[in-house]
């Protein structure tokens, strides 16, 4: 019953499940695709956790010219999103700096599906403390600090913030 996976970036603990929906359309963007066919060890991809042929003729690929500036929130943020189904429900939104590609998402002008733009609510501050490993495991450190603003600010204007690395109880979201 899944019609659509929206693929945030390419990293293994993000895509491992995608060969179990096998009928859905992937989006995912045109950046993170390119991955594929020239990553590099410290991309993080594995290829072989990718759908064959990936991506798929039903697949929906965001290139960079979709990308809009909106507002949401109270008060309002100015983000860049593709309007997934044209109806503002599902946003999808450039978070740039961990990985080449990645995105998020805004569900009903509410939640905000972070994905790594940190590894989790209690670091979402923390783009300059990153010690070396965790830095050098991120695409770009100047557009990580500031999609974490963005992120920050988002949570500011009444927004409920989930990073894909959360702590917490099951269903139940972060403050």
């Amino acid at each position: 019953s899944v019609t659509d996976v929206i693929v945030s970036h390419l990293h293994p603990d993000h895509i491992g499940g995608l060969r179990d929906f096998p009928g859905a359309r992937v989006v995912v963007t045109e950046e993170a695709v390119s991955l594929v066919k020239e990553h590099r060890v410290l991309d993080g991809v594995l290829t072989r956790l990718l759908p064959v042929p990936f991506p798929s003729a039903r697949a929906r690929l965001l290139g960079r010219k979709e990308f809009r500036t909106v507002e949401v929130g109270s008060p309002p943020v100015r983000v860049d999103a593709v309007d997934l189904c044209g109806d503002g429900a599902v946003l999808i939104i450039d978070l740039p700096g961990h990985q080449f590609g990645q995105v998020g998402a805004i569900i009903d002008n509410s939640v905000v599906l972070a994905a790594d733009a940190a590894w989790g609510h209690d670091l979402a501050d923390g783009a300059a403390r990153l010690r070396t490993i965790p830095r050098h495991l991120n695409h770009d450190m100047d557009a990580y600090a500031r999609t974490t603003a963005l992120l920050a600010a988002l949570a500011a204007s009444g927004l409920n913030v989930v990073y894909s690395h959360d702590v917490g109880t099951p269903g139940v979201l972060l403050p």
